[in-house]
């Protein structure tokens, strides 16, 4: 085995395929950054960086800057292309409801699989959602309503982000396994 196969494979052995091969760095994109207008509610209009109604995403008493507003029954369709690496949200009813009485489920298909769901949330309550996405082509966001009806069901994706790789950080898969000749 020649020294390059050898320190190939000592990096692969030492520090995991998986660091070898993703670079250091990483972007971030923001959900209410993609075109969210292509979403489908049961009431309002979605909204970047706002509540349904148009306030500041709070969720149990946390206000963020950045989320999408909606209202169940709610989807959106990501076209990710294998480009992302991971999925990051809390989830919840806004405050702005004041208590009433809303609750949804939220979920989160991958390549037409069910991958996420939350419990069925009520106002006060949040969940957190991290996802791997890495090879992921399509992802489709929902909200769904609950056997108590959709009334007040504001729904926010808050904090929401991708994690994707810079383009040109990968290495070639292919060119590693003909350096290995595996």
């Amino acid at each position: 085995m020649n020294s390059l196969k050898k320190l190939v494979l000592f990096c692969l052995l030492t520090f995991g395929f998986t660091s070898f091969i993703i670079a250091q760095s990483v972007d971030t994109v923001w959900l209410s950054s993609l075109d969210i207008t292509k979403a489908r509610q049961g009431w309002g209009d979605p909204h970047a960086d706002k509540s349904v109604e148009g306030n500041p995403i709070k969720i149990a008493g946390t206000t963020y800057v950045k989320g999408f507003g909606t209202h169940a029954g709610s989807a959106l369709y990501i076209n990710l292309k294998g480009t992302a690496l991971s999925f990051e949200s809390q989830v919840g009813l806004d405050d702005e409801i004041n208590g009433a009485a809303g609750s949804v489920r939220f979920k989160i298909y991958c390549d037409k699989k069910e991958s996420w769901k939350s419990e069925i949330l009520k106002a006060g309550e949040k969940a957190k959602v991290k996802l791997d996405l890495n090879g992921v082509k399509e992802m489709i966001m929902l909200v769904e309503t609950t056997d108590d009806g959709p009334n007040w069901d504001h729904a926010d994706w808050a904090d929401a982000k991708f994690i994707v790789m810079p383009t040109g950080q990968m290495l070639n898969l292919s060119l590693l396994a003909n350096i290995l000749k595996l």
